[in-house]
């Protein structure tokens, strides 16, 4: 497993993450980016302003791409970046604290040739260490203080389908109405299982929505609520939604917190022990 140092500007970023991760290069790393493989590990640094890692992850797969697709491609009509890859978010400041908590590149003493270019392989291993090490505090505490809102638990939901190796997809569509997270076995396959996210919502809505998956496609439900509506939701299904009283698991949502952390770790320490 290869180690790489992606390099950009808080723009760049923004950019990548918002596509769900998509990475690009210049033709002239074509070389580069040949030897990058599935599985190799990718830390993120934020040339400017910040100077800093911010988070790190593992590439997914590479592909050469012939349309526009960044805003300065899409602006010049030209394809700038033609070596592409995705890659999966491992961990990841948010952005509000990429300045404070990010690791700096003076403190862990990168070299130019660590971060001149938008791919740079790290061959030296004292100093991928440094970097894990640097970034483990804010990783524990980001962990430990994450909110349990409906978009962070949604997020966790769509992360944890993607280490069990299934099709993960969020606000899926439904006969006009949205779920908030579905797993699939195969691309082609309808949702093999459902979730919906309720924090103070309205959960005999998304009962209703779960029900309306089961009728579809016979899915494994699940519905995960804060403590408050747990009481509301066993009255709902002994009574309105009876029928879908056995079918439906109640999660909390500190139990999904857990197992996303839990999975998480061994996730992680599975690729370092390189049998992923």
């Amino acid at each position: 497993m290869a180690v790489w140092i992606l390099t950009g500007n808080a723009e760049n970023w923004r950019e990548a993450l918002e596509s769900r991760g998509i990475w690009g290069v210049r033709a002239n790393l074509e070389r580069l980016w040949e030897r990058l493989k599935s599985g190799d590990q990718v830390f993120f640094y934020c040339k400017s302003p910040t100077a800093a890692i911010i988070g790190f992850g593992r590439v997914r797969t590479k592909f050469r791409q012939d349309k526009p697709f960044w805003p300065d491609e899409v602006a010049s009509k030209t394809v700038i970046y033609p070596f592409r890859f995705e890659f999966d978010v491992d961990f990841l400041l948010p952005e509000d604290r990429w300045a404070t908590q990010g690791a700096k590149g003076v403190a862990l003493g990168l070299q130019r040739n660590h971060i001149s270019a938008g791919l740079n392989e790290v061959r030296d291993e004292s100093l991928v260490e440094r970097i894990r090490k640097a970034l483990a505090a804010p990783r524990k505490e980001e962990m430990r203080t994450r909110e349990l809102s409906h978009s962070n638990v949604q997020q966790m939901l769509f992360e944890l389908g993607k280490f069990q190796r299934l099709i993960s997809d969020v606000e899926y569509q439904m006969d006009g109405e949205r779920l908030d997270v579905v797993w699939r076995r195969i691309e082609k396959s309808v949702p093999t299982y459902v979730f919906e996210v309720q924090v103070g919502g309205d959960v005999q809505h998304a009962l209703g929505k779960l029900k309306h998956a089961h009728d579809l496609w016979n899915s494994e439900l699940f519905l995960a609520l804060g403590d408050k509506d747990q009481s509301k939701a066993s009255t709902l299904l002994s009574g309105t939604f009876h029928e879908i009283r056995d079918r439906v698991k109640v999660l909390k949502l500190e139990d999904v917190r857990r197992l996303y952390e839990l999975k998480k770790d061994w996730k992680e320490f599975e690729q370092r022990l390189g049998i992923l």
